[in-house]
């Protein structure tokens, strides 16, 4: 059965196909608004965050192991929150890589910006487990630090200049 998508927010319509093996879709690209997540609840309409979300991704098959090697990237572009007047915070992206069986690896680091997040993780049929963590990038400057430590304080368990952040186990 075959599918078709289309939304702005998509490079192009979307047509996938659904069968026995799983479902499959074309490589895509989207572009959305950072401001759409709240509408996910928590923790993101704590957040509010601001900035623009790119998602891109190669050709796959849902219903099976995903191929080795690079599977999606999700880029957070000009990213920012209203817990902190520091405007943009930086830019991250979320690696995917496929490993050959089920389930995928995650890849978070810092292309730019005043606040540093990287972090490592899989997702697996039994959910997401990941860690990371934040602290201030070299370039920040004290003004800038002191903008962003509430949101350092809401984003998981700090220890100096350092929060650390994950989930599952």
């Amino acid at each position: 059965m075959a599918l078709e998508i289309t939304h702005p927010w998509l490079q192009g319509p979307l047509r996938a196909r659904v069968g026995w093996r799983g479902l499959s879709l074309p490589a895509q690209s989207l572009r959305v608004p950072a401001s759409v997540l709240p509408a996910l609840g928590a923790p993101w309409n704590t957040l509010a965050p601001e900035g623009m979300l790119e998602s891109s991704w190669q050709a796959l098959r849902l219903g099976g192991p995903l191929p080795t090697g690079p599977i999606a990237d999700l880029r957070w572009r000009n990213a920012g929150t209203a817990l902190t007047s520091v405007a943009p915070v930086g830019t991250y992206l979320l690696r995917v890589q496929g490993t050959g069986k089920p389930g995928a690896a995650l890849a978070l680091s810092t292309e730019s910006g005043v606040l540093a997040v990287s972090g490592q993780g899989n997702v697996t049929a039994r959910g997401v487990n990941f860690e990371g963590q934040a602290t201030f990038a070299a370039s920040a400057t004290d003004a800038q630090r002191a903008a962003l430590d509430g949101l350092m304080s809401t984003l998981g368990r700090r220890s100096n200049d350092t929060v650390l952040f994950g989930t599952g186990k």
